[in-house]
């Protein structure tokens, strides 16, 4: 699987924005992902219409800047251990490493390097050497993971889990000596202590939050005595903790304020911490060296001139004391000290400050001074601001301050956001030589997208759907003006950027109904933009906006093109932007737009700075000739009636099914994404995890793991990628069986982590698919929420299936709705027993899928016109007579689509002008064109007055009770109604009659509204069975349809008891819920009653029991008690009357 451009069009249906409102009709989809090469290293090409316009019209990368660090220098140390020859280990957690520093202070090797993979780290915090047993054991604290390497480097293992009953979510690390068992601090806010042998068998463990003897408040460290007993620093509660060796006696306690790392010296046993001097010091500022008795041996203080202060870890080897300090030490100046341990007594330093540094390391925004040409570069790494030449070289440190986002102005002053996971937003700016003008909180949820203008100081308020203006004083933390739009999508405007004609020009996301809106930011509160547009592409969306000094607009989009504009909006030219050497994926972070129409490309992939220039030579590829189809098309149009009288409406209805030869099928790279916060802690049958493992297992379980492949993802406020992609199932199995619970809910963060790992691990020619399962929100108000929505849309623009199911009812599922892009997308269990079949249904329709990225276009007749509303699933509407469906899926069984036309003349003629759909297999495009049916149209008939009633001489079809009901056309109705079709399955039923109730269940899901509508399906025969849950994907019930047989019994009691507990479930608040329940037959004896109290009781929910009777053998007499009342009770006396029953009850559904 491969996470590229994706260059098909993909479905964005929203009900703010008519591009496309087709719905999805599968569940996932499988196939490759086109990817279209432009010219050298991702050259752009304008359209004609755009070459005379003074323009540039291609663009070429001309530059890669990339990440870099010295070699030398520690960043962010952490935890340090001693090893053989007077060496030290220590975690250089800034840069995702472990280096090896001798007596003399210099480095002389490292193994890690940033990564998931096997030997790789993300942000190692502490370790422990075994020397003797050739083991260093590392806390890999951003994989979630214990990785284990020899003592030259080389990889061993990684351990993940460790016992039934909590989460494995290692801090810290120590080694017993004598043994060589293994001690793991998880840092929950209790701590717990898992305990290993060697080979990593769990030995037990131990841990409780409280005050007393034996408990914890936020440990930090651990070590082992020379005799074997465990010394915690319990830090929250000032203290030392010691325990036997199996940790279950608390043994003794050794007061020392905020300890926050313990080593033990070998040999002499004494006892080295690192702590606060006092309570109100608010950092580890002292190292107290105690004998084995625990009495005050020696005390070494952060002084001058070596002022530690705050140290970070601590070591004792060979004589010597190694105590690392990370950030915030005076002069920035990080590294390691080492210290005689006899004397205390300073002996050599590593130290240097990352800011002198002239590389970033981890970039995350950028922008372009106008003037000059400059590109300002926000490094999370180390919290700076840098500037570099057009060229690349270093031109200064700008700013020492965490940040998210920057804007130069042009009278060169720069502003920055930050919006920290805790705490406010805030906003500062300052002069052209880094000097701080002011720094305020600013009253904004989500402060990405910053437009600095003279006077004011414009800033995107996704959360809010707002952009408002700040003024430029000190104090004021207050909005003076806000805008926005009518129908805004769930974030908005997700980025800005200053026009150099003083306008504001914001990127709108992925729900809004417009790409570009352009703000004048000193128009009256309330005005609405000047201007809006979207892009080439329908079915794409904006991510980050920049406007070059020349007033050129780029966008980047969420497919990782970017577009390029005038300021009007008129089309220039893109440049798709291409992997940097060594990387096989690219994923775009930011974008800033210097003179002369340079672009820079912030890639998150690679951690590098992508520069694009202008060129003259247009590059055009050579064509490729397509394969032969590996696919069997089957498709047609049919119209009926097919003689009308001028005035009726025809209804037209287009088939397409797909059938590819073996091996052709196609492949998905699935990344299962799987909350484990504290929220849903729960180890037993019936509680949270414990039902969303067993769900998930299932589902992998059902999966053809012959073609695909899945990885599991976790998360809570640390994200680990569990498992990487494989089509293993015992190890998916065995993966899925030890997540615990802990911690928040960082859901943008397990966006982003499956997005990368499918960009670095996806097979080039499988789908990327990726389910989430949430039972909350984002443990922060604003930016996650926003950050979720745009990684959301991320994934679909390059390519990606997306899923969510919500469990409970604490979820947000209009924000989990927004992540995945459609209703249908998403799932709401609200309890845990419901996981399962949601989650079957999503396995099973993997299998099913054979194409994707369909798009089918129907053109109309000069002499029809299309019927407003009356198209089944909604299509996008273009020019009044160009209907398109697009679908990510093409399933086995194939799809329906139906629309109305009404004929404009008399005579005979074509319904449309053309008909084709094209569709992705084996990789390649494809195209099918439909037959174009005719319709004979005559006079309309002369009124006549309606003839005398005679009786019949037999009984006629009553299928209709109120002979003047109104039929209430989709179109007319404002609400949506949720439907729960129930079809006797019993063996009376079996042949003709299942046939026609299947033929009749189609017709009415064609009738029904999808926008609006939900369906779901049951049936009954001995037992009462709930087919599919009630979902707008009402495609997918018309092929569960196909799945009904038959069996022995009518328990009419059981199929109704089935779909009021699913409109219970899952039941919309404030939406008209009706059942539709058909028999052929009579009861099983004694279930007469319950059916009646059932339907009493569906009644008293507000449900209509709607009951529908089939042939002469049905007891009409008992359906109609059912339905309450004879206008609630169709009667069709054989099978080809109830294709009109069900016509007659979708006019009936509630209007208003």
């Amino acid at each position: 699987m491969h996470l590229g451009p994706s260059h098909a069009p993909r479905p964005r249906p929203n009900p703010g924005r008519q591009r496309s409102c087709a719905r999805s009709t599968a569940l996932l989809a499988l196939g490759a992902l086109l990817v279209l090469a432009l010219g050298p290293h991702g050259a752009g090409r304008a359209p004609t219409s755009a070459l005379a316009q003074g323009a540039p019209t291609d663009w070429q990368r001309v530059a890669v800047w990339q990440p870099g660090f010295n070699a030398d220098s520690l960043l962010d140390p952490v935890g340090v251990d001693a090893g053989p020859g007077a060496q030290f280990f220590v975690a250089d957690r800034g840069h995702d490493r472990i280096v090896v520093i001798d007596a003399a202070g210099d480095i002389l090797r490292s193994f890690g390097g940033r990564g998931d993979g096997p030997g790789q780290l993300r942000q190692p915090r502490d370790l422990a050497v075994d020397a003797g047993r050739d083991r260093i054991y590392v806390v890999d604290a951003g994989n979630r993971r214990l990785a284990i390497f020899r003592l030259d480097g080389s990889y061993v293992d990684s351990w993940r889990w460790a016992g039934p009953d909590f989460g494995f979510v290692p801090h810290a690390v120590t080694v017993s000596p004598l043994t060589g068992q293994v001690y793991v601090l998880s840092r929950l806010p209790w701590g717990f202590i898992d305990r290993f042998e060697p080979d990593g068998r769990w030995l037990g463990g131990w841990g409780d939050i409280g005050t007393s003897l034996g408990k914890f408040q936020f440990p930090e460290d651990l070590a082992i005595l020379a005799d074997g007993r465990v010394l915690v620093a319990d830090t929250i509660n000032d203290r030392l903790q010691i325990f036997d060796a199996a940790g279950q006696t608390a043994e003794a306690q050794i007061p020392l304020p905020g300890v926050a790392s313990v080593s033990v010296e070998a040999g002499s046993g004494r006892i080295f911490a690192l702590h606060r001097s006092s309570a109100q010091q608010p950092r580890p500022d002292r190292v107290s060296v105690l004998r084995a008795d625990g009495s005050l041996e020696l005390r070494i203080d952060s002084t001058a001139p070596e002022a530690f202060e705050p140290g970070s870890g601590i070591g004792v080897g060979g004589g010597r004391l190694a105590l690392s300090t990370g950030f915030g030490a005076a002069g920035g100046q990080q590294g390691l000290r080492q210290y005689d341990t006899t004397t205390g007594a300073p002996r050599v330093s590593s130290l240097a400050s990352p800011l002198d540094h002239a590389a970033f390391l981890r970039p995350v925004a950028l922008d372009v001074a106008p003037t000059g040409g400059q590109v300002y570069l926000v490094d999370a790494a180390v919290d700076a601001t840098r500037r570099y030449a057009p060229d690349g070289s270093f031109a200064g440190l700008i700013d020492s301050g965490a940040a998210e986002e920057i804007d130069v102005a042009a009278d060169g002053a720069v502003y920055l956001a930050s919006a920290p996971i805790l705490g406010d937003v805030r906003l500062r700016k300052l002069d052209p030589a880094g000097n701080r003008v002011w720094d305020k909180t600013c009253d904004c949820l989500s402060g990405l997208g910053i437009a600095a203008g003279a006077d004011r100081v414009m800033v995107s308020d996704a959360y809010r759907r707002q952009l408002l203006g700040f003024d430029q004083t000190r104090t004021n933390p207050r909005p003076v003006i806000s805008y926005t739009v009518a129908g805004a999508g769930y974030a908005w405007l997700v980025d800005a950027d200053l026009g150099p004609d003083g306008l504001v020009y914001g990127a709108g996301g992925a729900e809004s109904s417009a790409d570009v809106y352009v703000f004048d930011p000193m128009a009256p509160r309330g005005s609405g933009p000047r201007r809006s547009w979207s892009l080439s592409d329908p079915e794409q969306a904006a991510e980050r906006i920049a406007v070059s000094p020349e007033g050129r607009v780029y966008v980047l989009g969420f497919d990782g093109r970017v577009e390029v504009f005038t300021a009007e909006g008129s089309p220039i030219g893109r440049i798709d932007p291409q992997p940097v050497p060594g990387f096989g994926y690219l994923l775009p972070r930011d974008i800033g737009a210097g003179p002369g129409d340079r672009l820079y490309l912030l890639d998150g992939a690679s951690d590098s700075v992508l520069v694009h220039a202008p060129y003259q030579a247009a590059v055009t590829p050579s064509p490729t000739p397509a394969p032969d189809p590996p696919c069997t098309v089957s498709g047609g149009k049919t119209a009926a009636p097919d003689i009308v009288a001028l005035g009726e409406p025809v209804t037209v209805q287009l088939t397409l099914d797909i059938s590819c030869r073996p091996g052709t099928e196609p492949r998905a790279d699935i990344v299962l994404i799987l909350d484990r916060s504290n929220s849903m802690a729960g180890n037993r049958p019936g509680e949270k995890l414990f039902e969303a493992r067993a769900a998930a297992k299932r589902f992998v379980q059902a999966l053809d793991l012959s073609r695909h492949r899945v990885a599991i993802l976790s998360f809570s406020d640390v994200v680990s990628l569990d498992q990487p992609l494989s089509a293993d199932e015992a190890v998916l199995l065995d993966s899925l069986d030890h997540i615990r619970a802990d911690g928040r809910t960082d859901i943008a963060g397990a966006l982003e982590r499956a997005l990368a790992h499918l960009g670095a691990a996806g097979r080039p020619e499988a789908k990327p698919v990726v389910l989430l399962m949430t039972d909350g929100n984002p443990s922060r108000t604003g930016q996650p929420y926003v950050d979720a929505v745009r990684l959301g849309a991320r994934a679909r623009g390059r390519g990606a299936l997306t899923y969510a199911i919500g469990l409970g009812d604490d979820v947000d599922a209009g924000l989990l709705t927004a992540i995945v892009g459609r209703a249908e997308r998403y799932f709401f269990a609200p309890t845990p027993e419901e996981l399962d079949p949601i989650y079957r249904q999503l396995s099973g329709a993997v299998g099913e899928v054979v194409a994707t990225d369909l798009i089918l276009t129907d053109v109309m007749g000069p002499d029809v016109r299309y019927q407003p509303g009356s198209a089944q699933p909604p299509a996008a509407i273009q020019a009044g007579d160009t209907l398109t469906w697009t679908s990510e899926t093409l399933p086995a069984g194939g799809l329906r689509f139906v629309l109305r036309v009404l004929p404009q003349r008399t005579g005979r003629l074509p319904t449309n002008t053309r008909a084709q759909a094209e569709y992705t297999a084996a990789g390649q495009r494809y195209r099918f064109d439909f037959p174009v049916p005719q319709v004979l149209v005559i006079d309309a008939p002369t009124p006549t007055p309606p003839p005398t009633a005679t009786p019949p001489s037999r009984p006629g079809t009553i299928y209709l009770p109120l002979l003047a009901r109104q039929l209430c056309l989709p179109k007319d109705r404002e609400r949506g109604v949720d439907v729960m079709l129930v079809i006797d399955t019993s063996s009376s039923m079996r042949g003709a009659k299942l046939d026609a109730a299947i033929s009749a269940a189609r017709w009415f899901l064609v009738l029904v509204d999808g926008r609006r509508d939900r369906v779901g399906l049951a049936s009954f025969d001995s037992v009462g069975r709930r087919d599919y849950l009630l979902t707008q994907d009402l495609n997918a019930v018309s092929r569960q349809l196909d799945g009904l047989g038959t069996g022995q019994g009518t328990r009419i009691d059981l199929g109704l008891e089935v779909a009021l507990e699913e409109l219970r479930l899952r039941g919309r608040d404030g939406t008209p819920k009706m059942i539709v329940l058909l028999s052929d037959g009579q009861p099983t004896g004694g279930s007469e009653e319950y059916t009646l109290e059932l339907a009493q009781l569906a009644r008293q929910r507000g449900v209509t029991v709607v009951a529908v009777g089939l042939g002469g053998d049905v007891d009409g007499a008992f359906l109609q008690r059912v339905a309450r009342t004879p206008a609630q009770y169709y009667f069709a006396p054989d099978q080809a009357d109830l294709r009109g029953v069900y016509e007659s009850i979708a006019g009936a559904l509630p209007c208003r």
